[in-house]
């Protein structure tokens, strides 16, 4: 649940219904049912705010605006990230999109969703784009323009420009030697009994339709 929406159902009482609440996906009554410990059965009516034509055209000319001012060296991307964006995640890094898969800064192309890739693909290293159309989370439209900071070539890794990725590696190359260390030791005080006969005669008489 979205912070918004968690805060407001664990402090309601069974059977109770909340007041208005606002959260990125628009604004819920929320009802509700039963807890049990943290568990939570509830349910809630959303109503996500109306936008017009009129409301995309304002953001398509916003974003035109401030990718002038960054063009004219008046403020820095990140800057103006930080000042106008409404992606949360993005604010509090100047407007980063981070990898899914480390959290780093760069991103293996094959790594980005279709759309972003397709997008990313055009620019050019250094590049703003024009306003673009981004479906969100919610199934909501939105715009944005994205920046490529830099573009890195395919090349065989290495500590200066590899460094975080190889990191990376080395740790879960340790993790995978402390775990297969622990299971030798595991192998030789745990008792492992096969019941082949049993598993046999079991098997010939399982009924997948059962």
């Amino acid at each position: 649940m979205v912070p918004e929406f968690e805060e407001v159902v664990y402090n309601l009482k069974e059977g109770e219904l909340s007041g208005v609440v606002e959260s990125e996906f628009g604004f819920h009554l929320i009802l509700l049912h039963k807890r049990l410990g943290e568990q939570v059965s509830a349910s809630h009516i959303l109503i996500r705010p109306y936008k017009d034509k009129n409301d995309e055209k304002k953001a398509i000319e916003k974003l035109k605006e401030i990718k002038a001012m960054i063009a004219t060296d008046t403020i820095s991307f990140e800057k103006a990230a930080t000042r106008f964006t409404q992606d949360k995640e993005g604010k509090s890094c100047g407007g980063c999109i981070l990898s899914p898969a480390s959290g780093e800064y760069r991103i293996p192309m094959d790594l980005l969703d279709a759309d972003l890739f397709f997008k990313v693909d055009k620019l050019a290293q250094g590049q703003i784009s024009e306003p673009l159309e981004l479906i969100q989370r919610d199934g909501s439209k939105a715009f944005h323009i994205l920046y490529v900071k830099k573009k890195f070539p395919p090349h065989v890794a290495n500590l200066k420009d590899d460094y975080a990725k190889l990191q990376q590696a080395a740790l879960e190359l340790k993790k995978s030697e402390s775990i297969e260390k622990w299971f030798d030791t595991a192998r030789k005080q745990v008792y492992i009994d096969v019941k082949y006969k049993e598993c046999v005669n079991a098997i010939r008489t399982w009924n997948p339709k059962e």
